[in-house]
């Protein structure tokens, strides 16, 4: 069984990975109230793309929360080598040291399924996790446009990333079959946009934050989704 990566919030270093497993549920979600830690996993297939029982994998992810900065941040970021990383400690770099004790202070509280799935896993990686957004689509009267992350990149616990840019490529054939124009266009994917990227937060917030921060985030995501209903989201261009 093989872990391959991990991943880390803003402010948070988290650790993810894929093991082999005989049956792997389609998805879990755990969520630690005390610590707010919560864990993510589902199935992929692996390289040779089979879903057999027995050669699928999990992915998993786990967001935990450290201060930006702190000593405790720095330790998570600094890899086997001794350098210190500004993001991302890439798998097979992260010091067993900090993983060993990582688990030992959170894998006895943590929920069976993933308190065996993390035991088991070998070269998790680490990231912060950030995300961005524009306030625009189209540039040079509709010559130049942004789609998928350069557009509206989301904090991956949303998992909407690949459908975004989907998106985008079947609204730009709408324009350039005529059925629509680049402007009506990028008012649309800007808005989306926006609305995805707030949900995102909102999620994370959930996970992550206090009643204070969730309740704020909440009012945020539904006072823009009623601008956009009253045609009044971001013009896109």
């Amino acid at each position: 069984m093989q872990a391959v990566p991990a991943s880390t919030y803003s402010k948070t270093p988290t650790s993810s990975g894929n093991s082999t497993l005989p049956t792997p549920p389609r998805c879990y979600l755990s969520v630690d109230p005390i610590t707010n830690s919560p864990r993510q996993s589902y199935a992929i297939a692996p390289d040779s793309g089979s879903f057999a029982p027995g050669t699928r994998l999990i992915n998993w992810v786990w967001y935990y929360n450290l201060p930006d900065p702190s000593t405790a941040l720095t330790d998570v970021l600094t890899d086997t080598a001794g350098r210190t990383h500004s993001n991302t400690v890439t798998s097979g770099l992260v010091r067993p040291d900090v993983w060993r004790k990582h688990l030992a202070t959170t894998l006895p509280a943590m929920s069976a399924p993933f308190a065996a799935l993390l035991s088991i896993a070998q070269q998790p990686f680490v990231t912060k996790v950030n995300d961005a957004l524009s306030d625009k689509a189209a540039f040079h009267d509709g010559k130049v446009v942004l789609v998928g992350d350069a557009l509206a990149a989301f904090r991956p616990h949303l998992a909407v990333a690949t459908e975004q840019a989907a998106r985008h490529c079947l609204g730009l054939a709408r324009v350039w079959e005529g059925e629509t124009t680049v402007e009506q266009w990028a008012r649309e994917v800007t808005g989306y946009g926006k609305k995805m990227w707030l949900a995102s937060r909102l999620l994370g917030v959930f996970g992550l934050g206090g009643w204070g921060a969730l309740l704020k985030a909440l009012y945020v995501y539904i006072a823009f989704v009623l601008k956009l209903k009253l045609g009044k989201g971001p013009k896109g261009y």
